[in-house]
């Protein structure tokens, strides 16, 4: 346990029942800045985070940590932000867990640093607030496909088939397809079917009707292409209602033919 206790690149400490510091390994430093093991052993544990005030912020937060450890509820983590004494700050993880040791019950803590995983998940909102943000102003429906599921149409999208964002959220590709006319289901299907086992995409345009949630129908031209969304692959779909152009075709057709 000693040998794995002071390996661990996470801090691992131990805290007896008034909250006091009886150990840790070497890896506060990392979190405290500044700070050796010997310089905090010994000391209460919301007195050394309090040494930077905006930490008291998260005090609430800790004997919350405290209590659900000596409860024992398993798998229980929470994420917070630490300010350093030497300025900035870290996003941490902590478990809370209680052991026993030379016949002394304590609690034991595993803290790692998240940081680069906060930031990233950070920038890939701010990545979805603007890709939105620019969406909702295309004249044309715009709809992401993954997992089976539509994670997201702008009101467009929405709006073609006659429904409301809310409604069309999280519908799945089951639900959706139940929308395309049945002459041209399967080759939509065909379509994405083809598309998902490859690594690279070149963005296809096709023509298909389908049916409002009245049960109009209307043509549409969809252009398709596989993209990466919050880290994952999904298709990315983009819709135009072509329903005026392709009833002026077939009247031309008609007025032709006579």
């Amino acid at each position: 346990y000693r040998h794995l206790f002071e390996s661990s690149p996470y801090f691992i400490g131990l805290i007896d029942e008034d909250g006091t510091l009886v150990d840790s390994n070497s890896s506060i430093s990392k979190f405290l800045s500044m700070r050796t093991k010997e310089d905090v052993i010994g000391k209460n544990i919301l007195e050394i985070l309090s040494i930077v005030e905006e930490n008291k912020e998260i005090i609430p937060l800790l004997k919350n940590l405290f209590q659900e450890a000596h409860s024992n509820e398993p798998g229980k983590s929470h994420e917070f932000k630490l300010h350093r004494s030497t300025g900035g700050f870290m996003w941490l993880e902590a478990e809370g867990s209680t052991i026993e040791i030379n016949n002394q019950k304590l609690l034991q803590f595993i803290v790692q640093d998240i940081t680069n995983r906060k930031t990233i998940e950070e920038d890939l909102k701010e990545s979805e607030i603007k890709f939105r943000t620019i969406t909702e102003q295309f004249l044309m429906g715009i709809g992401i496909l993954q997992d089976e599921e539509l994670k997201y149409t702008n009101l467009k999208f929405a709006n073609m088939f006659g429904y409301t964002v809310e409604e069309f959220t999280d519908m799945t590709y089951s639900e959706f397809l139940s929308y395309i006319h049945p002459e041209d289901r399967a080759k939509l299907i065909r379509q994405v079917e083809k598309r998902k086992d490859r690594t690279r995409d070149i963005g296809v345009t096709y023509q298909f009707r389908a049916f409002k949630k009245s049960g109009e129908l209307f043509w549409a031209n969809i252009y398709s292409r596989i993209i990466n969304y919050q880290g994952k692959r999904a298709g990315l779909l983009a819709i135009l209602d072509t329903t005026e152009m392709k009833i002026g075709e077939l009247k031309l057709k008609e007025s032709e033919e006579k």
